[in-house]
């Protein structure tokens, strides 16, 4: 693939699936600081970007998916992610017995409703682009004042979920429940399994990256309290973000 140095690191991570997994190969961050060029981000690592250069020139060109793959995928996350996330909230405040923890979880479902609501009105403009771009309509008219104002709503509004959803752990945790997560957010304490028995990490996540295992055979931490569930050995399969590339011009 042809490689800019001066491009962002996040541009080049989202090119193509390969593009990302050689970065992450390389210890190189193109998520929290992927505003970085290619050289900065290599600096930054502590990695030669000659190097890394390389093997990114070595990978095939990868062309972005079609406008047809955005609109299929604003739907699904429509009509099955955001109902699904719906669903969760009501069945986890239904089965609530704690008092803190069911009002915790009545103003997360609050502020989770009123944040996809923006997300899907984004969401929405996206797939009537994609139409549009295919013949099937008109380009629409946004339904916001600027993609960078309503971008920067929907980052605070995330902001503002990850705290509710810490807050609900704490108050789950402290109710007596062992093994309590905050989900999909980038939070490493809030995703990782902690022995019961111990208290030391025993499945560490950072997001979708499986960090540390030390569990045994058996499912055992090294204490020897057994972790409730089925577990072997460490899993060979590599987890990790996984980028799709939309072009949208």
């Amino acid at each position: 693939m042809r490689v800019d140095p001066r491009r962002r690191i996040k541009d080049i991570a989202s090119s193509s699936e390969d593009a990302e997994r050689v970065l992450e190969s390389c210890g190189v961050d193109f998520c929290c600081r992927g505003d970085a060029s290619l050289a900065e981000a290599c600096d930054r690592a502590g990695v030669s970007a000659h190097e890394v250069e390389r093997k990114l020139r070595e990978l095939p060109e990868n062309p972005p998916h079609a406008w047809e793959d955005a609109a299929e995928l604003v739907d699904y996350v429509i009509h099955t992610c955001h109902p699904r996330t719906r669903e969760a909230i009501a069945t986890a405040r239904a089965t609530a017995r704690d008092h803190a923890l069911r009002e915790a979880l009545e103003e997360l479902a609050s502020i989770t409703s009123a944040h996809m609501k923006k997300e899907e009105a984004l969401f929405r403009h996206v797939r009537a682009l994609a139409n549009a771009r295919a013949g099937r309509g008109p380009f629409p008219e946004p339904p916001f004042t600027t993609a960078r104002a309503h971008g920067r709503s929907l980052h605070e509004g995330h902001a503002q979920i990850h705290d509710k959803l810490r807050r609900a752990r704490a108050i789950a945790k402290s109710a007596g429940l062992r093994h309590v997560y905050c989900g999909n957010v980038h939070d490493s304490e809030g995703d990782t399994t902690f022995c019961a028995e111990c208290k030391r990490p025993v499945i560490a996540r950072d997001w979708y990256e499986l960090v540390d295992y030390r569990l045994d055979d058996a499912g055992r931490c090294a204490c020897g309290a057994p972790l409730a569930g089925r577990f072997g050995s460490r899993p060979t399969k590599a987890f990790g973000r996984r980028r799709l590339r939309v072009a949208i011009q």
